[in-house]
């Protein structure tokens, strides 16, 4: 955004970031292959980043503004769902440094980039 007005087209959030100045926007983001059975065989590659889904900017002084991702491609995160659905059943992660979950939690940014930065968790 680059003045007060907020965007017609946008969600119900407001700016999430203040910005004086150029916007330079850096992130890191690993690739996850999912492989779902329920409701039809689906295999599928995205990317993981940290944060919310969609970063507001409001720079009404920028004259530029840059997007740098940081692509991890050597750290993938494998998922596997469940082909029965039933109690207990859970998506089965499995991170670059072997390590598997499977307890119904969602995928962990903070979990990859410590396995990149051969931080201990």
């Amino acid at each position: 955004m680059f003045d007060q007005r907020l965007p017609q087209r946008r969600s119900a959030f407001s700016a999430t970031h203040e910005v004086s100045g150029d916007v330079l926007i850096r992130k890191d983001y690993y690739p996850r292959v999912s492989e779902h059975f329920l409701g039809g065989h689906e295999k599928l590659a995205r990317l993981l980043g940290g944060g919310e889904t969609y970063s507001y900017y409001r720079a009404p002084n920028a004259r530029k503004v840059a997007f740098e991702p940081q692509l991890h491609a050597d750290y993938v995160l494998y998922s596997v769902g469940p082909k029965v659905k039933m109690d207990g059943n859970y998506t089965r992660y499995t991170y670059p440094d072997g390590s598997v979950t499977a307890d119904g939690s969602d995928p962990s940014f903070k979990r990859l980039q410590a396995i990149r930065l051969g931080q201990s968790q």
